[in-house]
């Protein structure tokens, strides 16, 4: 006796619940991302105050001692330096820092905007 396959069919998506998945798509969506807004700009404010403890660093050099300023120094001189780049500093005034800020809160309002 030969073996029977059993096809099994694919089940489409009636009307009805092709339209219960759109609504709740269209509800639920945006909560979804909801949760990673305090997220990401939680992650910006811990690096601009990073930023501004290297600012203020700079002007006690003693401070660079410290294994915890060299770890601020480490992670925000490379960004800082990308400003230093375009604006150098003239004398004792650095201006970089102020672009900085400036364009890592465009930056932070642009991706959670994205986010949105």
């Amino acid at each position: 006796m030969p073996q029977q396959r059993s096809y099994y069919r694919l089940k489409f998506l009636d009307r009805k619940d092709f339209f219960l998945y759109i609504r709740v798509l269209i509800i639920y969506y945006p909560l979804f991302f909801m949760w990673l807004i305090p997220i990401v700009d939680l992650l910006f404010q811990i690096y601009m105050l990073m930023l501004f403890g290297r600012i203020i660093s700079s002007w006690a050099p003693q401070l660079m001692q410290y294994r915890f300023m060299q770890f601020i120094a480490f992670y925000t001189d490379p960004y800082l330096n990308l400003f230093r780049k375009i604006i150098p500093p003239f004398g004792m005034v650095d201006i970089s820092p102020i672009l900085a800020f400036f364009s890592l809160n465009l930056l932070k309002d642009l991706i959670i905007f994205l986010i949105r």
